[in-house]
């Protein structure tokens, strides 16, 4: 806790998290005039954090990038490879049989990193050999529309990225992608993750498509694109406390999850591989004392005294 924000503003700093700056709507629509008319609705006494160093990032360049360095450093990926079976041997390894093109392949590794998702708990208390914590992890299902060849009403690319909370239940996120780009996120739903076609039998409705376009129109006077795309969705893993769980799912288990990010898996993501590496092949010992609360925070062991209450 801290007694003034310029003293929480150094210590924010001095970790590496943004310097940011609060603005009222009328300083925030002099900085940005495109928002006015966003700026007009959510009325006067609302304030707009300015983040710095903001940035974002297209995650498809970079994860092929990452891949293909990988591949050069001695990785193998298996794609279109199904995962029919993970257990674990009398000898402590994790055995994973797989299924591809070229028929069944068992592979015993000392680490078999479990990364599925909302059904991470469904999938791992079916495996053989396996005990860990029962976690809920709730699936919220968001959608998201790109829009290609954006210019603002000046005919310039998009001024900054947006996250509204004052849109409700919309949930709306708007972030250019390079030049003439731009993704809108918004909605989260709570979906079961039982049924394999949840997507099919609860597909996005045209009702919200028109809702993610409206809102980057609210948002940037004057925007335009000349390409949108059909609207997708996805399920966002959402933990109890919001926190990923990261770590090995009990003392000296070779399986390892790295799941539960929500809404901030790509932000998170080089983080919680660094998290996961550091949790493997680091001791208390070479830990330093902000590391050990972080590992501690994501560990999936975290919710072990819950399981005692029930």
């Amino acid at each position: 806790l801290f007694s003034d924000p310029e003293t929480a503003m150094k210590k924010r700093l001095a970790v590496g998290v943004d310097k940011t700056t609060s603005l009222d709507c009328k300083e925030c629509a002099q900085t940005y005039p495109s928002m006015t008319s966003t700026l007009d609705r959510i009325g006067p006494t609302a304030t707009c954090v300015l983040s710095h160093q903001d940035m974002s990032l297209d995650c498809r360049l970079f994860t092929r990038a990452v891949a293909k360095y990988a591949e050069k450093n001695g990785a193998k990926f298996k794609y279109n490879t199904k995962v029919v079976d993970l257990s674990v041997s009398d000898d402590n390894k994790a055995i994973v049989r797989v299924k591809g093109s070229e028929g069944e392949e068992v592979i015993s590794a000392d680490i078999a990193i479990v990364a599925t998702g909302p059904w991470t708990p469904s999938f791992i208390s079916s495996l053989r050999g396996v005990k860990w914590p029962r976690i809920p992890i709730v699936g919220l299902r968001g959608c998201s529309v790109e829009l290609e060849g954006v210019t603002s009403e000046s005919g310039a690319a998009l001024p900054l990225s947006v996250t509204d909370y004052t849109s409700g239940a919309l949930n709306l996120q708007i972030t250019p992608l390079g030049s003439s780009r731009a993704r809108i996120i918004a909605f989260a739903e709570p979906m079961g993750v039982n049924s394999n076609n949840f997507l099919q039998e609860k597909g996005a409705r045209e009702e919200q498509h028109q809702q993610l376009l409206q809102g980057s129109k609210d948002h940037f006077k004057g925007i335009s694109w000349t390409k949108s795309s059909p609207i997708w969705t996805g399920l966002r893993p959402i933990t109890p406390d919001f926190l990923p769980l990261i770590g090995r799912i009990s003392k000296d288990s070779p399986i390892v999850v790295n799941v539960g990010h929500g809404a901030t898996g790509w932000t998170m993501a080089a983080a919680s591989a660094h998290i996961l590496v550091r949790s493997l092949t680091s001791t208390k010992e070479e830990q330093s004392e902000e590391e050990r609360v972080v590992l501690n925070g994501v560990s999936p062991l975290r919710f072990s005294l819950l399981k005692s209450l029930y």
